[in-house]
């Protein structure tokens, strides 16, 4: 059998290139495992920089507490699901932001946005005004003063009464409508040290140190249990 100077026969060598070609082609691609792994790692790290915010759903508390005022102050017949049946859902927004000092840890700032806070409550006493108007109406009608009154004329008519609109009838009135805004704080201001491990975050909430399982989806960062979702703001 035919051998060269190196003393491999054409098959040994053959064979040898053969495993040469295979664990190229191994360490080829357990290098690109690596480099995706490193890649998705590097990209879940960089989740915490920048800032986020969050929605916080309000809707439930804002309509229980209007259906409470009606009841008791004005004696009407009605219930939460009736009172939210007449709005969309009511949010203020949490946010939060990021300053990355090491590969894992950094520091964090979470807090209420006041605009969104304002701008909640304005919706808020909108939609007691419309409730309390609708049982105006509903009570005039029903004690014959017409057949059928518009909004128009039940706002002439409060006004005539009272003096005032009925925005400000309820405000003066001193109507718990929305949460209180130092309890929504300390329900969402916080601020502090945060430390990555996997697809874990120990950080603070509620004034005790926390570890959160965490997870990426497009621009957002979302905390499993329980479930917040911050999108990351442009």
């Amino acid at each position: 059998m035919a051998s060269n100077s190196s003393g491999f026969t054409k098959q040994q060598r053959r064979r040898r290139r053969r495993i040469v070609r295979i664990l190229t082609t191994i360490a080829m691609a357990v290098l690109a495992v690596v480099i995706l792994m490193s890649a998705m790692r590097i990209k879940t790290l960089n989740a915490f920089e920048g800032e986020y915010r969050r929605p916080v759903d309000l809707t439930e508390r804002i309509t229980a507490n209007i259906a409470v005022w009606l009841q008791d102050v004005e004696g009407a017949d009605v219930d939460t699901e009736w009172v939210r049946s007449r709005t969309e859902p009511m949010y203020i927004y949490s946010d939060l932001s990021f300053d990355r000092n090491g590969l894992r840890k950094g520091t964090y700032t979470e807090a209420l946005d006041e605009t969104s806070y304002s701008e909640c409550e304005d919706k808020a006493y909108s939609l007691c005004a419309d409730c309390l108007r609708e049982l105006i109406i509903k009570r005039l009608v029903i004690t014959g003063y017409a057949e059928s009154i518009d909004n128009d004329t039940a706002d002439r008519l409060v006004t005539d009464a009272l003096g005032m609109t009925l925005d400000n009838y309820i405000k003066n009135a001193g109507v718990k409508i929305m949460p209180d805004h130092d309890e929504l704080s300390g329900e969402i201001v916080r601020s502090g040290e945060y430390r990555i491990k996997g697809n874990f975050v120990s950080w603070e909430r509620a004034g005790t140190t926390v570890t959160d399982e965490f997870r990426r989806a497009g621009d957002s960062l979302i905390i499993v249990e329980p479930e917040y979702v911050y999108r990351r703001l442009q």
